[in-house]
């Protein structure tokens, strides 16, 4: 490999660093060379700065009415509902198994 090679894969290496495309095996491995290699360093900052620049056009948008209370119940009223939701479920399904069960056992009479 040729050190024009190397630098350019010390470059798409940095990059894939960037955007936290790489395995963690590799992120052990490049954050170790980080610590060593000032040019790496430089190739990772310069990726920082490049994506950073791609929001430079996007303005700020508010978020729609009711976007944060509607957030806020379903991040910490959800389980509840769950929950209540299951234990209704449970009833009915063991209303329902009894009636199954009552009606076999009465088949099981008349059969014999």
């Amino acid at each position: 490999m040729t050190q024009s090679d190397a630098k350019n894969t010390d470059k798409i290496l940095a990059g894939e660093y960037a955007l936290g495309l790489l395995s963690d095996q590799e992120n052990t491995e490049f954050e170790a060379r980080l610590e060593t290699e000032p040019q790496l360093r430089r190739y990772h900052a310069n990726w920082l700065e490049d994506f950073v620049t791609l929001t430079d056009d996007i303005g700020e948008v508010a978020p729609p009415v009711g976007f944060y209370a509607g957030l806020e119940k379903r991040l910490f009223d959800a389980p509840q509902v769950a929950e209540q939701a299951t234990k209704s479920g449970s009833l009915v399904r063991f209303v329902l198994g009894a009636a199954v069960a009552v009606v076999v056992c009465a088949l099981i009479l008349v059969a014999l």
